[in-house]
């Protein structure tokens, strides 16, 4: 019985430790999770390394993407601008200078205009010793002194289509004399030459040409002679219609056949060579 007793104390004392060791590991483990994960909570605050990521605000660096607007650079793609020397190009026009070519049609005034002065393209009258709007040298005016009296060298180009002739006058606009005529010049005839003879009304060179002074001082050529200060003399070539010049004699003066002349009736074109004399 007492042995009994014994056992059963024994065994007690055995579930009581057993019981009590069961408490304490419950007890114990509940509290772990509790208090270590707290401490976890703190490494929530890791989170707070979040904050590193405001190094998103390096990404203000995007600012620095305002560098686009070193992309206005772009602007000095203006400099395309500097394209507009394509404008340069615009040469091509003084290829215009194509235009100035047009002083070829200029040419074309002396078929279908009857002053064909401007069309110095092919028609045109000039001289080896006078230039146009100069003077007249010495040798060909009353001021030499000489007693040749010669006329000028004279040449031109050809006349337009259906020219029967030439003829040339030369006239003081100044005082309204006009010095000399001659006409029925042959139309494959392009020059005068220096001193036109002036002992006839018909001179051996150019051959089958008439002519007459503008008075009774010569049949032919009368040298310049302003009175006194500067005359504007002109010399006029006509491009006759017809050959023998009509209505005309070698018994009038060089202004009856500068009249003549001068009548659309009896002239394609004309063209002259302006210049002067001063005394």
């Amino acid at each position: 019985m007492t042995t009994l007793r014994h056992k059963a104390e024994t065994f007690g004392m055995v579930v009581a430790l057993a019981g009590a060791f069961v408490v304490y590991g419950c007890s114990s483990g509940g509290s772990t999770p509790g208090g270590t994960g707290g401490t976890t909570g703190t490494g929530g605050t890791t989170a707070s390394g979040g904050t590193g990521g405001t190094t998103a605000s390096g990404g203000t660096t995007g600012t620095g993407g305002s560098s686009a607007t070193g992309g206005t650079t772009g602007t000095g793609g203006t400099t395309a601008t500097g394209g507009a020397t394509g404008t340069g190009g615009t040469t091509a026009s003084g290829g215009t200078t194509g235009t100035g070519g047009t002083a070829a049609s200029g040419g074309s005034d002396g078929g279908t205009t009857p002053d064909a002065s401007a069309g110095a393209g092919g028609f045109a009258l000039t001289s080896t010793v006078v230039e146009a709007g100069g003077t007249i040298p010495m040798k060909y005016t009353c001021i030499s002194g000489n007693g040749s009296k010669p006329s000028p060298p004279l040449m031109w180009g050809k006349g337009p289509e259906g020219t029967a002739g030439y003829a040339i006058v030369l006239k003081d606009n100044t005082n309204g004399f006009t010095h000399w005529a001659i006409w029925d010049i042959k139309p494959d005839t392009f020059a005068l030459p220096e001193d036109v003879s002036q002992a006839s009304h018909t001179p051996p060179d150019p051959s089958g040409a008439m002519q007459v002074g503008g008075n009774n001082e010569s049949m032919g050529y009368i040298r310049p002679c302003p009175p006194s200060g500067t005359h504007d003399y002109v010399f006029t070539l006509y491009a006759q219609k017809a050959r023998p010049l009509p209505g005309v004699t070698t018994a009038q003066f060089a202004g009856d056949i500068k009249t003549a002349l001068d009548k659309t009736a009896n002239n394609l074109a004309t063209t002259t060579l302006a210049t002067k004399v001063t005394k």
